[in-house]
């Protein structure tokens, strides 16, 4: 068994889910961050 193919940020063939992943924490963050004045508004 080699962990270190699993591992989705070191395999090669995992970039895309990388990007994926780093985009997907990127609109959270925007998200919650343009929410979070919103909240203070209400």
């Amino acid at each position: 068994k080699e962990p270190e193919n699993t591992n989705p940020f070191t395999t090669t063939s995992n970039l895309q889910f990388q990007h994926n992943f780093l985009q997907l924490l990127n609109n959270i963050f925007k998200k919650s961050y343009t929410d979070f004045p919103k909240q203070e508004n209400e």
